[in-house]
């Protein structure tokens, strides 16, 4: 504002100067310095410019209205920039969340796969006995699975569920239904692993996007 205020006084000044140097030579004429003597002897530009009043205070109200749209249209811009910058804000949030969220579901299908591996090479060692296979399993997982339920990751709740069905098969006391119940058990968690990679990929990808965006945004902030 005081910017916009003095560069109008400037250009006031200017144009009342060159207006003074342009009117003079135009009251060489006899004829006009004889009117001027008339109305009191005042100077060509004090003639000019009492002349033509309604005129100049005309320029002076556009120049006013001027200024005053400028003024305006400057709050408005300041107005738009701090939206900007709010939504600018809002946006590295919600992505850097989205990088905490990746980063934290890719912890937790590491440890699933851990898991899966433990439970896959029980069953390799004790291929005579889905029951051997199971203990050995669930005794070498359970700090692992453990570490990755602070997500809510379908795969850790998925593996989580099969996890919990092979506990209760072990309490069967029919070995045949504890054997085929275990048996269904494996073959589930193993597919499981077999989804696992597509799954590391995909939250590895987006980790990737969520950071590129991030790093575009905080420059601009």
């Amino acid at each position: 504002m005081p910017m916009i205020v003095s560069t109008a006084l400037a250009l006031a000044v200017a144009i009342a100067v060159h207006l003074h140097a342009w009117l003079e030579p135009s009251c060489a004429n006899e004829f006009r310095r004889i009117v001027m003597k008339s109305a009191g002897g005042v100077g060509c530009f004090e003639f000019w410019l009492f002349r033509y009043q309604s005129a100049w205070a005309g320029l002076i109200g556009a120049a006013a209205a001027l200024t005053a749209a400028v003024v305006a249209w400057r709050a408005v811009q300041r107005q738009v920039e701090k939206q900007e910058e709010a939504n600018q804000i809002n946006n590295l949030t919600f992505w850097e969340k989205q990088i905490e969220s990746h980063e934290w579901a890719l912890v937790a299908l590491k440890e699933c796969k851990v898991v899966i591996d433990i439970v896959a090479d029980a069953d390799a060692v004790h291929d005579e006995s889905f029951t051997e296979a199971a203990r050995s399993a669930l005794l070498r997982s359970a700090g692992s699975i453990g570490a990755a339920n602070y997500t809510s990751d379908q795969m850790v709740l998925r593996l989580s569920a099969r996890l919990d069905r092979m506990r209760k098969a072990l309490d069967i006391d029919g070995k045949d239904e504890r054997e085929t119940l275990l048996a269904d058990v494996f073959a589930q968690i193993k597919e499981l692993g077999r989804e696992l990679p597509v799954l590391i990929s995909t939250r590895e990808r987006g980790l990737r996007e969520a950071i590129a965006v991030v790093n575009v945004i905080k420059p601009q902030l």
